[in-house]
């Protein structure tokens, strides 16, 4: 096996064994959309950045 082969295994190997952390990525998203979110409460803003966290996981899974 050439070294280029090796190398090509061992980035498979390492892309196969990585797993994605949805919970970890959801709270991450939320965090990110809420500035751009219009809400009369916090709570309201909150539903809302979830949510929308929610539906670009759905999408991102159908990726995955």
């Amino acid at each position: 096996m050439t070294i280029a082969e090796q190398q090509f295994y061992n980035d498979i190997h390492k892309l196969a064994n990585k797993t994605i952390n949805w919970e970890e990525r959801r709270y991450e998203i939320a965090k990110e959309v809420i500035p751009a979110i219009e809400a009369t409460t916090a709570q309201e803003m909150a539903q809302r950045a979830v949510m929308i966290a929610d539906a670009l996981i759905i999408e991102l899974k159908k990726t995955a």
